[in-house]
C-alpha cells in the first residue's frame, strides 16, 4: 500500500482540505478563524511528521517540495514555517 493510500491519511488530509476551505471563508467570527488556524497548524504539524518518518519514495519527495517552497519564503523547512505560524497564532489568542 502506498503512504498516500492509508485510510487515516486519507481523512486526515480531507479535514485539512476542509479547514483552508473553512479559513477563505468570510463567515468566520475572528475566535473561529483562530481556533481554526490552530486546528490547521495542529493537524499539518502531524501530517509533516508522518512526511519526515517514512521511508515512502512519494512522501520523500512531497516532504522535499514543501521544504523547497518554505525555503523560498525564508524558512529553513517546513517545520520552521510551521513554527512560525503557531508563534503569530499564540499572539493573536493572546490580543
Amino acid at each position: 500500500m502506498s503512504f498516500f493510500d492509508s485510510e487515516i491519511l486519507q481523512e486526515e488530509m480531507q479535514t485539512t482540505s476542509n479547514l483552508v476551505e473553512l479559513l477563505k471563508s468570510q463567515d468566520l467570527s475572528e475566535s473561529d478563524r483562530i481556533e481554526t488556524m490552530q486546528t490547521w497548524i495542529d493537524k499539518t504539524k502531524i501530517f509533516y511528521t508522518r512526511l519526515t518518518l517514512t521511508d515512502n519514495d512519494e512522501a520523500m519527495k512531497l516532504k522535499k517540495e514543501l521544504d523547497e517552497k518554505a525555503n523560498l519564503l525564508g524558512f529553513s523547512d517546513t517545520s520552521q514555517c510551521l513554527n512560525n505560524l503557531q508563534e503569530l497564532v499564540d499572539a493573536m489568542k493572546t490580543q
